[in-house]
């Protein structure tokens, strides 16, 4: 396998919530796209959910939903502008979906050198910069809570990728929307739409050439084992 030089990157955004002042604990339905209950995602949303009731004292309770409410990362945010959550992970591709298009700033392949790179930047100016950004332009409505990265992103697919002219005319599974498409399609491949929990048959199936994710990820539902995963 391949491995790219990009970080994923992860938003949790939250949808703005009034004072807590309230006599019955405030439910907040906190959701990731991941069906793997064995999942970084899954660990992180349990880790909130336990210093969220703590240090509440009870006052905030939390519920968490590993793919119930959406495998598709636009689905969540979608999800999140309706209100039936309250807290998602999403990557910064499907996040401007919501209007805002700088977010697609840190969705931009080979931007850092590491992850000690990665953690300055959101952690620093440009993090912060970008949340203040979101926040005013979606007029309060959603707020950066957190930057996550479930790890290095990972090329998977039907042949060992040794230049770009390996690349072209393959049909690979990545994010549809703003710079991560426009990134395959200038290397010649074609960026092609499956949903996360669908991902599995499709490279099984021929459906598409090729993948790209993180390791944790795609190990965890055995995409490496597929006809079409194996490099």
């Amino acid at each position: 396998m391949k491995r790219s030089a990009v970080l994923l990157i992860g938003a949790i955004l939250v949808l703005s919530l009034a004072s807590l002042a309230a006599a019955a604990p405030l439910k907040i339905v906190a959701a990731h796209n991941q069906t793997s209950q064995e999942n970084p995602y899954q660990y992180g949303m349990l880790k909130f959910k336990e210093v969220a009731e703590s240090l509440s004292s009870g006052e905030i309770s939390v519920d968490v939903h590993a793919g119930t409410i959406g495998t598709n990362e636009d689905e969540l945010v979608e999800k999140l502008k309706l209100g039936a959550a309250d807290v998602v992970v999403a990557s910064p591709g499907f996040m401007t979906k919501i209007g805002i298009p700088e977010v697609d700033l840190f969705s931009l392949l080979y931007l850092f050198n590491s992850f000690d790179h990665w953690e300055k930047a959101v952690d620093g100016e440009a993090g912060q910069t970008l949340a203040k950004i979101i926040n005013e332009k979606s007029k309060n409505t959603f707020r950066i809570a957190a930057y996550w990265s479930a790890g290095v992103r990972n090329y998977y697919g039907k042949k060992p990728i040794n230049s770009m002219e390996d690349l072209k005319g393959m049909k690979i599974r990545t994010q549809m929307s703003g710079v991560v498409a426009e990134f395959w399609k200038q290397v010649g491949a074609i960026p092609t739409q499956v949903a996360w929990g669908e991902l599995y048959q499709a490279l099984q199936q021929g459906i598409v050439d090729c993948a790209e994710n993180d390791y944790t990820n795609f190990s965890l539902l055995d995409h490496h084992k597929t006809v079409n995963g194996k490099f």
